[in-house]
């Protein structure tokens, strides 16, 4: 078999270059442990407190890695907050648009906090932060649209209304939760709120 059929043969059993696709996975590596070092960092100081020098350190990556694949240490936070978001915004519209039940919605959103959990203690709690004060918004307008979307007839404001509580319940379940150290399974957390 010449090296030309050998390479058909390979894209076609695999789907693609193996060199691009551990290269792909190489650099997802990096910026997964940059975003992870970032958020042990942001347990103890502000973003603007940290410097790439120390990132790097503590990430055990060259400078110039971190500038290959960032432009600065805010561009690591916006990438968090703009995955908490869209994550966030995929689980309603998953759930509202397919007319799944609230609790399954809230079995996926609280299993995604559990698996985030280090992400959900660095920017929504404390609840006075700037991107928490931005998801807040985001969260209640997303409950709101699909409120409005399923209940055309209803009052708005008062859909507004029990949009806010139903999203302050919530947050209030999570925060409670995270500070009882996560002793309960989503599956469990849903039953109590069921009952």
């Amino acid at each position: 078999m010449s090296i030309n059929e050998q390479n058909m043969l390979r894209l076609y059993l695999f789907g693609g270059d193996n060199m691009a696709e551990r290269q792909d996975r190489r650099i997802e590596k990096t910026r997964k442990i940059i975003r992870e070092t970032l958020l042990n960092e942001m347990k103890e100081l502000s973003y603007q407190e940290l410097s790439v020098s120390k990132l790097c350190r503590d990430a055990d990556i060259g400078r110039g890695t971190f500038y290959l694949h960032y432009n600065d240490i805010y561009e690591v936070v916006q990438e968090i907050e703009e995955k908490l978001l869209t994550d966030f915004r995929d689980i309603t519209f998953r759930h509202f648009d397919i007319g799944s039940t609230f609790s399954d919605f809230l079995r996926e959103l609280f299993q995604y906090v559990l698996e985030h959990r280090d992400e959900y203690q660095v920017f929504l709690f404390p609840h006075d932060s700037r991107f928490a004060i931005q998801f807040r918004t985001a969260a209640i307008d997303q409950f709101y649209y699909h409120a409005i979307k399923y209940q055309p007839k209803h009052d708005p404001a008062s859909l507004r209304y029990k949009t806010v509580r139903n999203y302050e319940g919530i947050a209030g379940v999570i925060g409670f939760w995270f500070q009882s150290g996560f002793q309960e399974s989503p599956d469990q957390l849903v039953k109590y709120l069921e009952e």
